[in-house]
C-alpha cells in the first residue's frame, strides 16, 4: 500500500484523514473520491472497516493506491474503529470522516490555512436529505458545556492533542467524540471556528438513537464534574425538546419546525450570544 502524500511545500502540514466504516459499500466511495479530489494534496489517508461482508472490500482495494493504510477486521464500536485509525496517523493535523459523509472542496487547505490559529480548528456541516441541502449546522465550541454542539467530521485536532487529552473512549457507543471535545474544552485546549462549510452529511445514522445518545451525554457530563441535577434536568429537556421536533415533522409542520430550531437551538442560541 502506498500513502498519497504529495509534499509541494515543506512549511504546510500533513493531514491525516480516517474514515472508518461498516457494510458502506454504497456510501464509502463518494467519501473516498471527495477526500482524493481535495486541492490540497499534503495528506494521507487510513481506512478503518469493521469486517464488512457487502462490497467495501471491493471499493477500498479499487482506491488502495491513494492509501497509507487499511485494515478490515471486527472491532467493538466506533470508538475503537477511531482508536486504531489514529495509530496509523502521522500528520500534524488529523481529521476523521464516517463513510458517507464528505468533505466540501477546499477543506484541507482551510486547515492548513488556519494551521497556527488553535489546536482544534472546525467549521460548520450541510446536511442533506436525499440529492436537497437542509439545515447548515452552525457549530460553536462554547456550548461543549451543555452538549454537542461540534460536528466531528468538520473537526480537525492536532495529533499532540490525543498525545496530551487521550484517545477516544471505548467505554461510550454513542457519544465518544463528545465526551473527547468536553474533555478538551475542560483542559482549555484552544478551538477555533472556521466560518464555513467544511463537511456534508446525510440525515441518519448512529445518532438516531437520540435516547441512548443522551444517556451517554449525560452520563459523560456527570463523570466529568457536572451537576448530577443539571445534567439530568437537561436530558430531559433534550428528550422533550427531540420529542416535540419529531412530532411536528411526523405531522407534516416542517416550517414550524425550521422556526422551532431557530428558537430552541443551544446552537442558535450560542452563535446569538444568548
Amino acid at each position: 500500500m502506498t500513502s498519497h502524500i504529495t509534499i509541494t511545500k515543506p512549511e504546510v502540514p500533513l493531514i491525516s484523514i480516517i474514515t472508518i466504516s461498516l457494510n458502506a459499500g454504497r456510501d464509502l466511495e463518494k467519501t473516498l473520491t471527495c477526500t482524493i479530489k481535495q486541492d490540497f494534496h499534503n495528506f494521507e489517508y487510513i481506512i478503518i472497516d469493521g469486517g464488512s461482508t457487502d462490497n467495501t472490500i471491493d471499493i477500498i482495494k479499487k482506491y488502495e493506491h491513494h492509501l497509507k493504510f487499511w485494515s478490515s477486521e471486527k472491532d467493538n464500536g466506533i470508538a475503537e474503529a477511531f482508536n486504531k485509525g489514529l495509530n496509523h496517523c502521522q500528520g500534524e493535523w488529523i481529521g476523521i470522516i464516517n463513510a458517507g459523509d464528505w468533505y466540501e472542496q477546499g477543506t484541507f487547505t482551510e486547515i492548513a490555512k488556519n494551521r497556527n490559529k488553535a489546536e482544534i480548528l472546525y467549521g460548520f456541516m450541510q446536511y442533506w436529505e436525499g440529492d436537497n441541502k437542509k439545515e447548515i449546522f452552525h457549530a460553536n465550541h462554547n456550548g461543549l458545556h451543555l452538549e454537542m454542539t461540534l460536528n466531528h467530521a468538520a473537526c480537525f485536532v492536532k495529533k499532540s492533542v490525543y498525545e496530551k487529552i487521550g484517545k477516544f473512549n471505548v467505554h461510550y457507543k454513542y457519544a465518544m467524540d463528545f465526551d473527547f471535545l468536553r474533555r478538551c474544552h475542560l483542559q482549555q485546549i484552544p478551538f477555533f471556528k472556521i466560518d464555513r462549510e467544511l463537511a456534508h452529511m446525510h440525515y441518519g445514522g448512529i445518532s438516531d438513537n437520540f435516547l441512548a445518545t443522551y444517556k451517554e451525554v449525560r452520563n459523560i457530563k456527570i463523570n466529568q464534574g457536572h451537576s448530577q441535577l443539571k445534567a439530568h434536568t437537561y436530558y430531559i429537556y433534550q428528550i422533550l425538546r427531540k420529542s416535540i421536533k419529531n412530532l411536528l415533522l411526523y405531522c407534516g409542520f416542517h416550517k414550524m419546525v425550521d422556526l422551532y430550531r431557530e428558537k430552541y437551538s443551544i446552537i442558535s442560541k450560542i452563535n446569538k450570544g444568548i
